[in-house]
Formats: structure tokens, C-alpha cells, sequence
């Protein structure tokens, strides 16, 4: 499907697909100047699949599926432990960029060889994961998904995002982002 337009005697063919184009590029320009991100957590299913937390599944709805499918596209059929993906447009409201962090298996809990309970210490290696992956491409405002243990998610999140400063001078400082909680109490 394309439009055609007269400008100055000359007849400019302008297709569709051109126009998602730049669309999609004004996304990203409006997600540069906000620096607003999200981390979202998933767990590896049982048949090589992706099975979402509460919250990313109340955001999947809200961007009607688009998490799933994004997912599917970039991480094959599921998304590893700690690994991250960002996502940017998904959706024109508070969040253009979104990081999708892997959970491992569901359920786990304490281990006594080990003497840690694995399934946090999942959390906070996945949240730590996202947060440096929003920080590093310059987001300076994080909301985290809690994941089902939201001190192990701020410990992750705020851990992976602290630098020593204390002996720089005032120029010379990083600005560190702000990191709040994703979703209402009743998500926890």
C-alpha cells in the first residue's frame, strides 16, 4: 500500500512500511530523551518455553503480548539464568525500555550443601543483571519487578548500581540512577 504526493512537480512515493520506519525511530528518540526503564523477570518452563512473573505478565497484557513475542524472537525458546535482554518501543506510555532477565528453574529453594537459598540468590544476580543493562545504555530511572522477594530484588538492583565515589571531585561523579519498585503491594 503506498500514497502518493505532488511536491514542487515531482511525484514522492511514500509506502507504509516507510512510515512504520519512522515511526519506530521516533519511539527511540523519545525513549533517549525519558531514560525510563523496567526489569520484568521470567523463569525457564518446563517444554524449553518462558513462564513470566505476575508483574510481567500484567505488563504483557498491557502491551497486548508484545513481551512474549519480543522474547521469542531475540532469546529463542527460553532465556537463560542472569541473561538480559532490552527491549525498546514496546509501548508509547511510562516505559520504552524494558530488560528481560532469566530466572532459572521456578520454585527453587534453600540449599543446605550449598547453605543459600538458591532461588533468591536467583533474583539477585537476574536484577543485578537488568539494572546494569538499563544503566549501561544510559537509563537513569529503573523500576524493578520484585520477582516474589522483593529485598532480594532491591539488594540485586541497588548492589549492581552503586559505585565509590567518595574520593572524586564533584566532575568527575557518575550520576547513579534511582531505583524504585514495579507494580502495587498486592504484586509482592
Amino acid at each position: 500500500m503506498a500514497s502518493f504526493r505532488i511536491i514542487n512537480s515531482k511525484v514522492v512515493v511514500s509506502s507504509v512500511v516507510n512510515l512504520k520506519f519512522h515511526e519506530h525511530f521516533r519511539n527511540l528518540y523519545h525513549c533517549k530523551k525519558m531514560k525510563k526503564g523496567l526489569v520484568l523477570g521470567v523463569y525457564e518452563g518446563e517444554k524449553n518455553d518462558v513462564v513470566l512473573t505476575p508483574s510481567a505478565a500484567k505488563y504483557n497484557e498491557l502491551v497486548n503480548g508484545k513481551l512474549l513475542e519480543n522474547i521469542s524472537f531475540s532469546a529463542g525458546p527460553i532465556l537463560k539464568k542472569s541473561k538480559t535482554r532490552v527491549f525498546w518501543s514496546m509501548e508509547s506510555g511510562e516505559y520504552n525500555c524494558v530488560a528481560v532477565v532469566g530466572l532459572g528453574k521456578q520454585n527453587l529453594g534453600y540449599n543446605s550443601l550449598e547453605e543459600i537459598d538458591e532461588g533468591k540468590e536467583n533474583i539477585r544476580v537476574a536484577v543485578a543483571a537488568g539494572c546494569s543493562a538499563l544503566d549501561a545504555v544510559d537509563i537513569k530511572s529503573i523500576e524493578v519487578d520484585s520477582m516474589g522477594d522483593a529485598e532480594a530484588a532491591a539488594e540485586g538492583a541497588i548492589l549492581s548500581t552503586w559505585i565509590f565515589q567518595e574520593f572524586k571531585n564533584r566532575a568527575n561523579k557518575k550520576k547513579l540512577p534511582t531505583v524504585s519498585l514495579y507494580g502495587s503491594e498486592e504484586d509482592q
